[in-house]
């Protein structure tokens, strides 16, 4: 179909799927994630181990384990909370909103989650100020509500985890699928399980701190080299879907949902992408305020230092999915345009295939292998950080407290130290609190 077709067109959905043909082979991919990524990071991890137990004199210390010694810098958290809410999602999902609604459906998605991020870095600051020694947030349900209500904590605080892992696991394997060949479940499940698991089982919060400014620095990189080779370095051959006479002609062309202004895709005045920003908008609150591992990163912090990355990490982190789902969504609707109907079916697309099929189109192998590497910075950062987050619930919050406690039968309001009762004494003079408290030793 030329360009100068008469506009709007209403492109038929997709019938046959898509063969993808995968470039990368397996032992490729092997060699890049267990020996590239992993190993490492696993010596990152030994050198940290290093440093603590022949510098710092702690490494035995349980505490440097879950919380990097509570001194982390302010370029340490904001770098490590970028990395970590980047999901493999934001790339494989955010594209398919963008092209069902058109650019509206990015920009509230990402804004949704920014919105979320800038909550919760106001309200954590009160967890460091409140209750300074606290390694987890269901510690506070224990002190201040008793033991059924923490257990409530804790079950949620898992199963959290449990649903940010399994999205991790699935996104991974879909996009591990699409690029290498020959990859098996099992085989997927072995790259993550390392991936996940290999450095933080050996340096703790603290590795995974470090490799977040190594991890953080290669998706820059690589998002760059996207935009890139996809809008200024682009080879002739792929210069005709990708330039911006052919992005807008395309995507002016094209008939968008009925919600949009005028039924364009490139309006943000989209019915169906507002409220699609407002249900992740409260989806990502439901997720961001029960997961541990943002709390074990604003621990780990100073009060000023943990508020002030997480603004910053809500900073960097809006250009990264955005930039990626404008750019791949566009690129993929104008060869659908040019094609005369969807390249992709419907289920394909709500995989998130868009980003894997337009680089291996128009990138080949090099696409992939750049591709592969951003997928896997967001699984080692975000996994990592959701395998301490359940270690340390499962240590603070089971273990020390219901199975082995340091003081049997102590109450939550008594000092673990001591075992002394302490008596909550109501305070007139702080404003604002809505539980006002204070704690004395009797």
């Amino acid at each position: 179909m030329s360009a100068g077709t008469t506009c709007p067109v209403d492109l038929s959905p997709g019938t046959e799927s898509t063969r993808f043909n995968p470039v990368i082979e397996k032992y490729e991919l092997a060699l890049l994630m267990l020996l590239g990524f992993a190993g490492f990071s696993a010596l990152i991890g030994i050198a940290y181990n290093s440093i603590r137990r022949y510098v710092f004199k702690d490494f035995h210390s349980l505490d440097v384990i879950f919380d990097a010694g509570g001194r982390v810098s302010l370029s340490l958290t904001a770098v490590t909370v970028t990395s970590q809410l980047l999901w493999p999602a934001d790339f494989l999902q955010s594209p398919t909103m963008a092209s069902k609604v058109g650019i509206s459906g990015s920009l509230y998605y990402t804004l949704a989650i920014v919105l979320s991020v800038l909550v919760f870095a106001v309200l954590c600051i009160q967890l460091k100020t409140r209750a300074p020694g606290a390694k987890t947030f269901p510690q506070i349900a224990y002190a201040r509500f008793g033991k059924n209500t923490h257990i409530l904590f804790c079950v949620v605080a898992l199963f959290t985890n449990m649903v940010i892992v399994a999205n991790l696991i699935l996104a991974g394997k879909a996009a591990i699928e699409v690029l290498s060949k020959d990859s098996s479940n099992e085989f997927t499940l072995m790259i993550l399980a390392v991936l996940f698991g290999s450095y933080c089982m050996i340096g703790g919060l603290g590795t995974t701190f470090y490799i977040s400014y190594f991890n953080t620095a290669l998706i820059f990189i690589t998002t760059s080299l996207f935009i890139l080779k996809f809008t200024y370095l682009v080879e002739p051959e792929v210069e005709e879907v990708t330039s911006h006479k052919a992005l807008h002609t395309a995507m002016s062309c094209l008939k968008g949902p009925d919600g949009n202004y005028e039924n364009s895709f490139l309006t943000f005045r989209s019915e169906s992408g507002i409220i699609y920003g407002i249900v992740t908008l409260f989806m990502t609150i439901a997720i961001v305020f029960c997961d541990q591992a943002n709390w074990q990163s604003r621990i780990a912090a100073k009060p000023r230092e943990g508020m002030l990355g997480f603004l910053i990490a809500a900073f960097l982190w809006y250009a990264i999915p955005t930039s990626i789902s404008f750019v791949s969504s566009m690129t993929y609707k104008t060869m659908s345009f040019k094609n005369g109907t969807n390249l992709l079916t419907d289920e394909e697309i709500d995989e998130g295939y868009i980003t894997p099929f337009v680089v291996q189109s128009l990138l080949g192998k090099e696409g992939c292998f750049v591709l592969l590497t951003l997928m896997t910075m967001t699984l080692m950062s975000t996994g990592s950080g959701e395998v301490m987050s359940v270690s340390s619930v499962l240590v603070y919050d089971i273990i020390k407290t219901h199975i082995d406690p340091f003081r049997p039968g102590a109450q939550p309001t008594d000092c673990v130290l001591c075992g002394k009762s302490k008596i909550p004494i109501a305070m007139d003079d702080v404003p604002r609190d809505p539980f006002p408290l204070a704690i004395v030793v009797i």
